[in-house]
């Protein structure tokens, strides 16, 4: 669909089965993105991708796509480890860069990531796609006519993945840095409150010994205006069963969304919505990538707020060893 306005030529960097769901069906259907290269591990894997979606090149060099003028946006869909230093990279080819969460697995990695972002002045968002599903401005609507402190339940609890790379403690973070990170951006963002502390309890429920790090956690995060997220996420999930939920209880009533699929608020003026499918903002996410290019302002996660998933992620993790309520680092 012609629109007279510019379209941005996409490469993603990783381009597995997550990219294939998450990312390029938005690409397909934006008339302002065009998905023009691809960078996989394995040759033959890049030859199909290169013919799937007739792309003008895939590869195996990561450096071709940086090097190349004509590609715009840069996705970065890879191990969660590889992300600090494949930022860091397209940041200096002054590529825009949309990198999926986490931005990383330690505070101080993220601290070089906010850095690099900031030296390069690229746009540059973190894939918290919550954001920008159609729930978070009717929520975010609704805790603003709230009077301050409120409570929050989210719950997050997925048939088991397996024994996945994103349990290795240096290649995945485990449960609360690989998908933790989405809740407490989350709660973040439709906030609009600091996290400063946090206690948590878990441990490795399903798969015990098979892993170094965290399956299942309990956590409470206190914010800066008083309120309080009780946060419950792990591996006892069902196929049937809502993967996520989440309710806050305020003085003015209760808001309940399951699964970003329904949402209703008791006591606000607000209209329930029921979708016909989930939705949790990826074709979104691309449409506000493109205004964030162009200099507007979006609901994106920026470097800091992809700093700050991280900081509460670890923070829990440290209080489940040590017992203890850990700060969240500022």
């Amino acid at each position: 669909m012609a629109t007279g306005k510019k379209v941005y030529n996409v490469a993603i960097v990783g381009c597995g089965a997550f990219s294939k769901h998450a990312h390029i069906p938005g690409i397909e259907v934006s008339p302002r993105l065009r998905l023009y290269a691809a960078v996989t591990r394995r040759p033959e894997t890049a030859e199909a991708l290169q013919q799937q979606y007739d792309l003008v090149y895939a590869c195996n060099d990561e450096q071709r796509v940086l090097d190349d003028p004509e590609v715009d946006l840069v996705i970065i869909a890879t191990r969660h480890d590889l992300h600090p230093e494949q930022i860091a990279r397209a940041a200096r080819a002054g590529k825009a860069i949309l990198a999926e969460k986490p931005l990383a697995l330690s505070v101080e990695a993220c601290d070089r990531v906010v850095a690099i972002v900031a030296e390069t002045q690229v746009p540059f968002a973190v894939g918290l796609n919550r954001r920008s599903s159609p729930f978070s401005q009717p929520i975010r609507a609704c805790l603003a006519s709230a009077s301050r402190p409120v409570m929050a339940e989210y719950h997050w609890f997925n048939a088991p993945w397996g024994l996945s790379w994103a349990f290795d403690p240096n290649q995945g973070g485990g449960k609360l840095v690989s998908s933790g990170c989405h809740m407490f951006d989350y709660l973040h963002y439709l906030l609009g409150t600091e996290p400063v502390r946090v206690f948590a309890r878990g441990g490795r429920f399903r798969y015990g010994e098979q892993i170094e790090t965290l399956d299942t956690a309990a956590v409470l995060v206190e914010y800066a205006d008083g309120s309080v997220a009780s946060v419950t996420t792990g591996e006892f999930g069902h196929a049937d069963y809502p993967q996520e939920r989440l309710t806050f209880f305020t003085d003015r009533g209760v808001i309940e969304m399951e699964d970003f699929v329904r949402m209703r608020a008791s006591g606000f003026d607000a209209a329930p919505i029921e979708l016909p499918k989930q939705e949790k903002g990826f074709a979104r996410q691309l449409e506000a990538m493109v205004e964030l290019m162009e200099g507007r302002s979006t609901e994106l996660a920026d470097a800091r707020a992809g700093r700050m998933a991280t900081a509460v992620a670890v923070a829990a993790t440290r209080a489940v060893s040590t017992g203890q309520v850990q700060p969240v680092p500022a």
